[in-house]
């Protein structure tokens, strides 16, 4: 394990060239000055290809700019990974920024655990929405006692749902990630989430208890991947499709593949609230078969009796329950 790690920064962006600016200067302040910076531009119409000349002007090549045709955040990513050439790999979002001293800390976690942890996060903070006031770490009630620590299981802990980890406070060994393969470009949003998954299969965990990250969670935005969440279809797509694949991977067996199971049966009893919605019956019944077959519980039985013996009454039940609480995607990732 190298004393001073290097950090090859992945940023990718499409049409958010206000916003990267800031991302941009989080990186090139950071106290940690051994890193490399590369930009991979989504197929952006905006200015973002300018944005990135006038840095790459200032400081030269330590900026690199990549672009594509619009392929999505995965396919981005993808490519990012493969130019990378540091130790570690840091992953930032263009409309977040980092802390001055959030690379130094994590090298000093590194340092400390390394040789264990091939995977590194941190606290974060949200900006811009009155509901996230407090730290993903506190928001996830994830109270650490230590600057520093070690997750030797950190599969669980990201099957628990509220792990408070968030890609843009993630830095991972490439050694790791090498091993880990490309992000799914299948998946348009939520690839996060699964690529964390797949980290967690490999390797501990290592964190730092301090916030040194922060999220633009503004309300109402028009341009986002996290938005797509609040599309009920588009988000039962991803999760089914994410939870099935996860079921095929190595060490997806016991306790793990009984909690993705789980999932899959929650995933199946929403689509079947959704068909009733629709007024689709029969797939509400075929999909409150399928949830009760990954995982049968009270409101998968309650919803299959409702489905088969009253289905116009739990049409009117759903509809209803949906208008009092919408999907809010800020507060479910």
């Amino acid at each position: 394990m190298p004393m001073t790690p290097s950090f090859s920064v992945l940023i990718p962006t499409y049409n958010r060239e206000l916003l990267l600016k800031r991302a941009l200067d989080s990186v090139l302040q950071q106290s940690h000055s051994e890193y490399e910076l590369i930009v991979i531009d989504d197929g952006s119409t905006d200015g973002t290809a300018e944005v990135v000349r006038s840095y790459r002007a200032q400081v030269g090549s330590r900026v690199r700019y990549e672009w594509q045709t619009n392929n999505g955040k995965s396919v981005a990513l993808n490519r990012g990974l493969a130019v990378a050439s540091a130790d570690w790999v840091a992953f930032l979002d263009s409309d977040d920024y980092w802390a001055p001293n959030k690379l130094e800390l994590q090298a000093r976690a590194i340092r400390r655990y390394g040789s264990e942890a091939g995977v590194c996060f941190a606290d974060a903070r949200y900006l811009n929405n009155p509901q996230l006031t407090m730290t993903a770490f506190e928001r996830d009630l994830k109270h650490y006692a230590q600057d520093e620590g070690l997750i030797l299981d950190p599969t669980a802990l990201v099957l628990s749902g509220n792990h408070g980890i968030f890609m843009p406070t993630l830095v991972a060994d490439r050694r790791v990630v090498l091993a880990t393969g490309p992000f799914d470009p299948q998946l348009r949003v939520s690839q996060d989430t699964d690529y964390l998954f797949r980290l967690s299969l490999r390797t501990a965990f290592c964190y730092v208890n301090k916030p040194l990250a922060y999220f633009d969670r503004t309300v109402d935005r028009k341009l986002g991947q996290i938005e797509l969440l609040a599309d009920d279809r588009t988000r039962l797509q991803v999760r089914q499709y994410m939870y099935e694949r996860w079921l095929t991977y190595d060490g997806a067996t016991g306790e793990v593949a009984r909690t993705i199971h789980s999932r899959l049966s929650a995933v199946h009893n929403e689509w079947a609230s959704f068909y009733l919605r629709q007024s689709d019956y029969e797939r509400a019944r075929q999909e409150t078969s399928i949830a009760a077959h990954h995982r049968l519980t009270r409101k998968v039985a309650a919803k299959w009796v409702m489905a088969r013996i009253a289905p116009r009454v739990a049409r009117e039940i759903f509809r209803r329950r949906r208008i009092a609480h919408p999907v809010v995607p800020y507060l479910r990732f």
